[in-house]
C-alpha cells in the first residue's frame, strides 16, 4: 500500500514541494490599450431569439494575453458596432477598447 501511495504522491506533487509559478505581473489600470476585432457570424440560430436570427460575435486579438476574446454583438440584421471597452481576464488590470467594426 506504501508503494501505490508514493506512486500517487509523485505523480500529483503531494510530497510537500509546490511547483514553482511564474508570477503574474499586473498592468497599470490606466493603461488602456486598443484592440483589433473582426465579425463573425455563429452557424446556428439562436433559439431565444423570437426571429430565429443568427448571432454576431466580436472576435478581439487581446493585445496584453495573446489570446482572442470574444464579445457579444448583436443579432444578423441588427448588429450593435462601436466603440467598447473590456478587460482581459487572464492578465489583471488589462483594459482594451475596440474600436468600431466595419461590416
Amino acid at each position: 500500500m506504501t508503494n501505490r501511495t508514493a506512486g500517487q504522491a509523485s505523480l500529483f506533487d503531494t510530497d510537500g514541494e509546490a511547483p514553482e509559478e511564474p508570477p503574474v505581473s499586473r498592468v497599470d489600470p490606466d493603461d488602456l490599450r486598443h484592440a483589433t476585432a473582426r465579425i463573425v457570424a455563429t452557424s446556428a440560430p439562436d433559439l431565444a431569439d423570437p426571429q430565429r436570427r443568427k448571432k454576431v460575435l466580436l472576435v478581439v486579438d487581446c493585445p496584453f494575453c495573446d489570446h482572442q476574446h470574444i464579445h457579444p454583438g448583436g443579432w444578423v440584421g441588427d448588429v450593435r458596432l462601436g466603440d467598447r471597452r473590456a478587460r482581459c481576464v487572464g492578465q489583471p488590470g488589462g483594459r482594451y477598447l475596440i474600436k468600431a467594426v466595419a461590416e
